[in-house]
């Protein structure tokens, strides 16, 4: 069987970091010591980069388009900032549900490249609110103080207090739910899609759930972020959106071009989650740093999801498949392959 087809090199590369992050974690004891590192390292690579890759995906051709994006995308974000202000609790639960579902409906997406029909089971979406609820039922106590933290940067007379028992039965009750969900999901992906498809959700769930009841909370968070989801996202990003001359460039030179090309929305965040360090806090204070970069993803995270959805609707209209993967679909239809509307040579060639 072969498992590796075009286009899942990035999904194998995520699994192998995730992995090795985590038993870096346990075995040098980061998680406990530094478990800031994940979310600050993903300040100037790979995590804010695939966000402010919205640029990328949002292509302006002049400058007063530019300005007109730029302007459009910060107001969006000062509107959120506004609404958490006056509502920080609902803006916060607000956030963990747009959060579950932008990082699960990349994962199904993902999952989708191990169906030969493609259809959704929702695997994906109920998988990874699994693995958050399951942060908050086995964690309340780390979750509640950074709640706290990074409130106080937002509102710090709001208020609020984020309860542990409250948190941890928020997190029991959602846990019961998705892991339901999650078991449909898999039978149905057993039943009427492929056992390679539910073999892969089921082997990346366990490996998601498994670093989160053996890691700290904000190191399983962030290391998920850093080394599946945004690299993922880079990763296609570079494939996608980033013209080579060498169709052989390296990986790490893609990547390079993702966030050279993300700059203008790059700068300005790091620049704005620096100031807000300063003022507030301590520069010197990891977990400042990180408490303001969760804010500026509370913000970011809503027209980042849009766009994104959007841009992979696009993809799939465009180019539902690469040239290799429509070489395999044609040979496995030899009826099809006859018809001359739908000749082989109609297949652009690779470069």
């Amino acid at each position: 069987m072969n498992w590796i087809k075009p286009g899942q090199e990035g999904l194998f590369l995520s699994w192998f970091f995730f992995a090795l992050g985590g038993l870096a974690a346990l075995v040098f004891s980061l998680h406990s010591g530094l478990p800031w590192l994940p979310f600050l390292i993903s300040l100037p690579l790979i995590g804010m980069a695939h966000g402010a890759g919205d640029w990328i995906i949002l292509k302006p051709v002049s400058p007063a388009q530019k300005m007109g994006y730029f302007l459009a995308y910060s107001a969006i974000a000062f509107g959120i900032l506004a609404l958490a202000w006056f509502f920080p609790t609902l803006a916060l639960c607000g956030f963990l549900l747009l959060t579950i579902l932008h990082f699960g409906s990349a994962d199904e997406r993902d999952l989708q490249r191990f169906a030969p029909d493609g259809r959704r089971t929702g695997g994906g979406i109920w998988r990874i609110g699994l693995f958050f609820s399951l942060t908050l039922a086995l964690h309340p106590t780390a979750i509640a103080t950074l709640g706290q933290e990074a409130l106080a940067f937002l509102r710090p007379a709001s208020g609020v207090t984020f309860a542990v028992g409250e948190i941890q039965g928020l997190g029991q009750a959602g846990g019961l739910v998705f892991a339901c969900l999650w078991a449909i999901a898999l039978f149905l992906s057993m039943v009427r899609q492929t056992t390679q498809r539910a073999l892969v959700e089921l082997g990346e769930g366990l490996l998601l759930l498994l670093v989160v009841i053996a890691l700290h909370p904000l190191f399983s968070v962030g290391l998920y972020f850093l080394t599946w989801h945004a690299f993922r996202h880079t990763v296609e990003l570079a494939k996608r959106e980033i013209p080579s001359p060498n169709s052989k460039l390296p990986l790490w030179q893609s990547l390079f071009r993702v966030h050279r090309a993300s700059l203008p929305f790059l700068l300005p965040v790091i620049f704005c989650v620096a100031l807000v360090v300063a003022w507030r806090g301590s520069l010197a204070n990891p977990f400042d740093w990180t408490a303001v970069l969760l804010l500026s993803f509370l913000v970011l995270t809503l027209p980042h999801h849009f766009l994104v959805e959007r841009w992979w609707k696009t993809q799939a209209r465009l180019a539902p498949a690469s040239a290799p993967e429509a070489r395999q679909a044609l040979a496995a239809r030899p009826a099809l392959a006859r018809d001359p509307k739908h000749s082989p040579l109609s297949i652009p060639a690779e470069s």
